[in-house]
């Protein structure tokens, strides 16, 4: 986002605007996750993979570590992103900050409120693919070609 001209400081903020909507939305997201998860025996499994990596025994209790889930279980990950993605239905608004001509015929006039609403942006074809309408448990896990071009 840096290098769209969004400071550190908006990044922030954005990503702060994020925790609102997961706060208010804990009830429908662990619905759909576990939903999800129990629904098809491939994601369950896969799941199933990764987590029983972070459960360890000792005199007949289990502990499960939550630190190894966290940062060791991509495909549980991706799980929680693609239901955020596939069944979201949060709103962004905006003010602008200067006049903007949209699309070369709408004017927002700068101290005017733009609306966008998540349901758009999660749903493009032209963003995620012709497989948009369907929920991939593993459509944000990244490859490792993908990682080594991040460094």
């Amino acid at each position: 986002m840096c290098e769209r001209g969004l400071s550190a400081q908006d990044i922030a903020k954005i990503e702060l605007t994020g925790v609102f909507p997961l706060i208010g939305n804990t009830i429908p997201t662990a619905f759909w996750f576990i939903y999800h998860i129990f629904s098809s025996p491939v994601v369950l499994e896969d799941c199933r993979r990764e987590v029983l990596q972070a459960v360890s025994e000792r005199d007949g209790v289990c502990t499960i570590d939550a630190s190894f889930i966290k940062d060791s279980c991509p495909i549980l990950s991706s799980t929680f992103q693609e239901v955020f993605r596939f069944h979201g239905m949060g709103t962004s608004v905006r003010v602008a900050l200067e006049d903007h001509m949209l699309d070369g015929k709408y004017l927002i006039k700068k101290g005017g409120m733009v609306m966008v609403s998540s349901r758009v942006q999660h749903s493009s074809p032209s963003i995620w693919g012709e497989d948009v309408d369907e929920f991939r448990h593993t459509r944000f896990v990244k490859t490792l070609l993908e990682i080594v071009e991040t460094l």
